[in-house]
């Protein structure tokens, strides 16, 4: 197995390697090394997490020799075309936090591609479990169960408990998220004076209501604190769109045209799209390191938040304020982490940045 982390102690690497083995160690018996998979439902939309998630597979599927080809999502193309594209190769489908009823057209994708693959192996990389709606756990416990050759992988403890009480007769794993098999680069940390305030980033949610929010005045004698969300982070989300949109409205013009005719050039614009966005995930992540270097601590609600932080071995401090998938994701895997801290709730931020910052001060 290659691709050791490229930052942090020997320590630090110990624990993301001890990640990146768990993740190998569920994922190999089922990918064996060498030959070509297919990889669908790649993130072509403006979440960065996902992105990072994408990054990560890639990096560990190349790290078995495996070839990655095709790589489409899930508005690229027709049945017919993802049937001639994909072969009889085994399929990754992308992991994240969008399995259930809260993201429809990636939960109907998935369904579509079992029923148009029935007899091949497909693997979902980790993913959280949500459903708002129990009526959909009965109509989707079907679609996942009666396919003999699927491996859904949960990437926390309590989603695979809830999967498999959902989908008993389903093949149900756990490891950790893929973004922990990102190709993260050493990135210079701006030195803090020792008499400076303590600069705080609260990585957080904007698409919330105000009443969710941290007020940081809260924190305001531990330092000096800016809330940031990742359209902050990364100076903003720029989505290529108008060369898809050019080949999606040629591909609708030529719908009743001869199938070779109208779609034997979609292979070479899936390709180009793809690069598109493949750049722009590694310019997201590379502004990211670079605006973490700006702050010597972290608060955050963001999973990848934490999960970048982890990597780049940056002090932080999570707190969920949602339905809990960070303190599930925190409670599997990295509660044993000393670089980072979990506040119960918004009362104990302050004492868990006080932890941080003292551990950082004696560093």
């Amino acid at each position: 197995m290659t691709g050791e982390p490229t930052n942090g102690s020997d320590s630090s690497n110990g624990f993301i390697s001890d990640m990146r083995i768990r993740i190998d160690e569920v994922l190999a018996p089922l990918l064996p090394s060498g030959g070509e998979v297919a990889m669908l439902d790649y993130p072509r939309y403006s979440n960065v997490g996902d992105s990072f998630i994408w990054m990560g597979t890639r990096t560990y599927l190349r790290s078995r020799g495996l070839v990655i080809h095709p790589e489409i999502h899930a508005r690229s193309c027709d049945n017919a075309t993802l049937r001639r594209m994909v072969g009889d190769r085994p399929i990754v489908l992308q992991g994240g936090g969008n399995f259930g009823d809260i993201h429809p057209l990636h939960q109907e994708f998935r369904a579509e591609i079992l029923k148009t693959f029935p007899r091949q192996r497909i693997v979902l990389c980790p993913q959280t479990f949500h459903y708002q709606d129990p009526l959909r756990i009965e109509k989707d416990r079907r679609i996942y169960e009666d396919h003999p050759d699927l491996h859904l992988v949960w990437r926390d403890h309590t989603s695979l408990g809830r999967a498999r009480r959902a989908f008993p007769g389903a093949h149900h794993l756990v490891a950790p998220d893929m973004a922990f098999w990102m190709d993260v680069p050493v990135s210079p940390v701006e030195p803090r004076c020792s008499d400076a305030p303590v600069r705080i980033l609260y990585h957080a949610h904007r698409d919330t209501t105000p009443d969710r929010l941290y007020d940081l005045s809260q924190i305001a004698s531990l330092g000096t604190a800016v809330h940031m969300d990742w359209r902050e982070v990364i100076g903003g989300l720029d989505i290529h769109k108008s060369f898809f949109l050019r080949a999606s409205a040629m591909r609708k013009l030529l719908a009743g045209a001869d199938s070779r005719i109208g779609t034997s050039w979609l292979p070479a614009v899936i390709r180009r799209d793809t690069a598109i966005h493949l750049a722009r995930s590694r310019n997201w992540l590379a502004k990211a390191i670079a605006c973490y270097g700006h702050y010597d601590v972290l608060l955050t609600n963001r999973l990848h938040g934490h999960v970048l932080a982890t990597l780049l071995r940056k002090p932080h401090v999570i707190v969920d304020t949602f339905y809990g998938k960070l303190d599930w994701y925190h409670e599997s895997w990295t509660r044993n982490d000393p670089i980072n801290r979990r506040a119960r709730d918004y009362e104990t931020v302050p004492a868990g940045l006080s932890e941080v910052i003292a551990q950082l001060e004696k560093s």
